[in-house]
């Protein structure tokens, strides 16, 4: 049978595959592309082009950013928001910058754009020299060998993907490109020796651009964030009003696709039917739509949103049998502010700990917990996304993927064939392969598959095979689109990064010996001319990583710096005592959360699990097992990565003191009376 479901894994990527001569493959590849990074098409036009119009009619300009919402009056927001829900976009979080951190404006800058013509052309390197091709880089730098990390899992990989989803994304242009470069087109060179591709190029769209957060066309080209910076969910919520109401259901539910093959197991994200390359859109096996287009990029993902959909769906329904009162829109909006503040605690309390470390958590107020008291709401501080971070610094978990997902049985026994990656790009068929455990045993199989470190060590499947024909072998390289992707922004070089950061200057190449290996530097001398060359994305994601934490100190300060805004940025931070965010009773159960919980309450065959889901499990028990207890008094993980005095075994999800359901006594209302012609008002229970 497994072999079968191979075979029918296979046939339907195939399917999606309508010849295989390179002409139509180029096509393919950059259609796959466009999809991959989920192209917005504003207001029917483009706005590069309308933006050289507008350097002729400063109207134009003005009308162009209005539609973008760079003009939003903050005492519109006051009236706006007197219920105190976030809204769909983002706008109006700050009241007196509403446009910070809404869908749809400019990336923000660290450090100034470096083009090289110093306003869009692709960043070069100083002095005149010529900077290799990207896919010359990938070749020279980037191995394939697999270097494990003691302790983790790949739901560290999985979960900070989940976490990317939600806060960044940049549209690309919708242009067929090929191999020429012209306006919207920037090919990657495919040296002539190369061991793998033989084609001329990989083709590649250029970024989307805006005007900057002044509107002022003449100034150097900015990129936008077509979603919501903050962590609200947009996964699963979108990032517009008309895209949530189009995955909303009634009774404050999101849409939901019922299983087919037993109604009486959870249903699966309702079919993508926009969607147009998902290989199983035309069979049995369609991909599932979320907030998010890239939630069908592969099953990890899809499974991730999966469980959060039916986390949704089910506390609203307790909320909505809770309070009977309650229409379908105070419901939605309700549960979403549950699991908006879920998401931020699971971030911050359980990833952000094993990716940053201790130290770093520490240095950037990051610590969540009754222990590590809030400091406040910040509305001086800007939380949009910055450039670095979406284009270079958080694409580190490039160096997390693997081949192959494990999937394992409810006794976590790999009893099925993994999932190999390069088959499974924008394929629904394993999510609903019942025969080899659905979407159970690729949740359950992250929590076993040991995580892959952050280095210059790539899967051949991101490298040779993304989004690849597997009858021709022919895919696209992610690092060296990477690598394209910052000199398209203008991204200044590692070099410039690392003096943003605090590390010493270099004027050469083994003076990076302070955070790279001996083999690491070798290589780079190979790709680079100067050390001052070395891109971004490269420089970042090679070096060592700190004692304890996942990252090396360059991506380290730039995602502390960026987690810190997203934290005191927000003014539904859930941690946000002013205003009514949430009572205090009611953060109290958010930090009682973990993702431990969540995974038991979505899955259909789950007996037991790991308190602390990201590292692996113990085999005996002996400390502390409660993840919700130990965090909210201790720092962790040590230097070596470890967690003193916590046992991780695996217990029964109906150990309620263990791993914590969700208190949802905080949210129960007193309905409104009548009492001889008085009315009585509705008290909320923990007040």
């Amino acid at each position: 049978m497994r072999l079968v479901a191979r075979n029918i894994a296979l046939l339907i990527v195939v399917s999606g595959i309508l010849t295989h001569c390179y002409g139509y493959l180029v096509q393919h590849i950059q259609h796959q592309m466009r999809e991959s990074e989920s192209v917005m098409h504003w207001y029917g036009a483009d706005i590069k082009e309308r933006q050289e119009r507008s350097a002729q009619s400063p109207d134009d300009l003005r009308e162009l950013c209005e539609e973008l919402g760079y003009y939003i009056k903050p005492e519109t927001c006051r009236v706006s928001t007197l219920k105190n829900y976030p809204s769909a976009d983002g706008s109006c979080n700050n009241l007196l910058h509403p446009s910070w951190g809404k869908a749809g404006i400019p990336l923000r800058r660290y450090l100034p754009s470096e083009y090289g013509d110093g306003i869009g052309s692709l960043h070069e390197a100083e002095g005149g020299r010529k900077l290799p091709s990207t896919r010359k880089i990938s070749n020279t730098v980037v191995g394939n060998n697999s270097v494990l990390v003691p302790r983790l899992n790949a739901m560290a990989m999985q979960f900070g993907q989940l976490v990317d989803h939600d806060v960044g994304h940049a549209p690309i242009h919708p242009n067929m490109c090929g191999c020429e470069t012209k306006q919207h087109c920037i090919p990657i060179e495919v040296p002539a020796d190369d061991p793998i591709f033989r084609i001329r190029c990989i083709p590649l769209s250029r970024s989307k651009t805006v005007p900057g957060p002044e509107c002022d066309v003449d100034k150097p080209w900015e990129q936008m964030n077509q979603i919501t910076t903050f962590i609200d969910g947009s996964i699963l919520y979108g990032s517009s009003a008309s895209a949530q109401a189009d995955l909303r259901a009634p009774g404050g539910l999101l849409r939901f696709r019922q299983n087919p093959y037993n109604e009486s197991l959870k249903p699966f994200l309702p079919d993508d039917e926009e969607n147009v390359q998902c290989n199983g859109r035309d069979s049995e096996f369609p991909c599932g739509k979320a907030g998010d287009k890239r939630a069908a990029v592969q099953p990890g993902q899809s499974a991730l949103h999966t469980i959060f959909m039916r986390y949704h769906n089910q506390i609203a329904e307790q909320l909505s049998e809770m309070n009977s009162h309650w229409d379908g829109e105070q419901v939605f909006l309700e549960t979403r502010k549950i699991v908006t503040s879920i998401l931020q605690h699971i971030t911050y309390n359980e990833y952000l700990p094993v990716t940053l470390g201790a130290d770093l958590m520490r240095e950037h107020r990051l610590t969540v917990g009754s222990g590590n008291p809030y400091r406040g709401y910040r509305s001086g501080l800007d939380p949009s996304m910055p450039n670095i971070f979406a284009t270079a610094a958080f694409r580190m978990g490039h160096s997390q993927i693997s081949s192959n997902m494990t999937r394992v049985n409810v006794h976590y026994k790999e009893v099925y064939d993994p999932i190999q990656l390069r088959l499974a790009f924008f394929n629904g068929s394993a999510i609903h392969d019942v025969q080899n455990g659905g979407t159970d045993s690729i949740v359950l199989g992250m929590l076993v598959e040991p995580l892959e470190k952050i280095d210059r060590f790539f899967s051949e499947d991101v490298t040779r095979f993304l989004f690849a024909d597997p009858l021709n072998s022919f895919g696209l390289d992610l690092v060296a689109i990477n690598t394209q992707r910052g000199r398209d922004h203008g991204l200044p070089g590692y070099k410039k990064w690392r003096t943003f950061c605090g590390l010493p200057d270099v004027s050469s190449f083994h003076e990076l010996s302070d955070v790279m290996a001996t083999d690491t530097i070798d290589a780079l001398k190979k790709a680079y001319t100067h050390v001052d060359d070395i891109d971004a994305f490269i420089g970042m994601v090679v070096e060592e990583p700190i004692d304890g934490a996942l990252v090396g100190p360059t991506v380290g300060c730039i995602l502390g710096k960026h987690f810190y805004n997203l934290k005191f940025g927000d003014r539904f931070w859930y941690e946000n005592p002013t205003g009514t965010v949430l009572t205090p009773n009611q953060r109290e159960s958010i930090r009682r959360m973990t993702l431990a919980r969540v995974i038991c309450e979505t899955l259909d065959d789950i007996d037991t699990i790991q308190p602390f889901v990201f590292h692996v499990a113990d085999e005996k028990q002996g400390g502390i097992e409660s993840f919700a207890d130990y965090s909210a008094t201790h720092d962790y993980p040590d230097e070596a990565g470890g967690i003193p005095g916590f046992s991780n075994a695996r217990v029964s999800c109906k150990d309620l003191n263990t791993i914590p359901h969700l208190d949802l006594n905080p949210w129960r209302e007193i309905k409104e009376t009548s009492n001889c012609g008085s009315s009585k008002r509705e008290e909320k229970k923990d007040e």
